[in-house]
């Protein structure tokens, strides 16, 4: 039972943290070589410093299905300003989206 309780407050953290730090996919395109380039765009909206946001993206073919992931990290952001950051995926013709989700948020003390 302790486990229960232990998943819903990790659960209710994950929560918290979302509600601090917007993450939303600012590009997604090709490069010159034809692989997949995300970037991200994280907001802390708080009065803390984030030491560390992350965030995994799925890449997606045209009919929604997964064809991979990838994790995105930004680091030192200030409070109420903004961090990037950028992941490739494979050089696959069928990657036609992402869909992304933040998975922590560290703040400095």
């Amino acid at each position: 039972m302790k486990y229960v309780y232990w998943a819903a407050g990790l659960l209710y953290g994950v929560a918290a943290q979302a509600a601090e730090v917007d993450a939303v996919v600012e590009n997604f395109e090709r490069t010159s070589t034809g692989a997949a380039e995300v970037v991200m765009k994280f907001t802390n909206n708080t009065n803390r410093s984030v030491t560390y946001a992350g965030a995994n993206c799925a890449l997606l073919d045209k009919d929604g299905r997964a064809l991979t992931s990838v994790d995105i990290v930004s680091q030192n952001i200030v409070p109420g300003g903004r961090g990037f950051g950028r992941a490739y995926g494979p050089q696959d013709p069928r990657v036609d989206k992402a869909e992304c989700r933040l998975t922590g948020v560290d703040f400095a003390e």
